[in-house]
């Protein structure tokens, strides 16, 4: 199973890696709507912006499917467990207020840019 995780998230480590496609680490707060539809408690997180143009032509030169809106910008975040998640946060930047996005399996998720009240 850790090589499956491995294989999932190179690309991504690759990407964070890749200077010119992503952001500088950036800090944010998120959480996930429950299938009860309740929010999960705050997580401060690490992680980084890339455009979706960028993600689909860094994921299809990589030989992996992309199907990440062209349009959108992606916060994406490694977790140290393994794998990923990238929320469309539409904007190029963090929003300093909290704002549901969803992520790439169509789950709501709310994000606000820092650590400060992530509770």
């Amino acid at each position: 199973m850790n090589i499956l995780k491995t294989i999932l998230l190179f690309p991504i480590v690759c990407l964070a890696a890749h200077e010119s496609l992503a952001t500088d680490d950036l800090k944010a707060c998120i959480k996930y709507q429950r299938a009860d539809y309740s929010w999960s408690h705050a997580y401060a997180v690490r992680g980084f912006t890339i455009s979706g143009s960028e993600l689909n032509s860094f994921a299809r030169e990589n030989g992996y499917k992309a199907d990440y809106r062209s349009y959108s910008t992606y916060f994406i975040v490694p977790w140290d467990a393994g794998g990923y998640i990238s929320l469309d946060i539409g904007s190029s930047y963090l929003p300093s207020y909290e704002k549901q996005v969803k992520d790439q399996n169509d789950i709501n998720w709310k994000i606000k840019e820092g650590w400060n009240y992530c509770d």
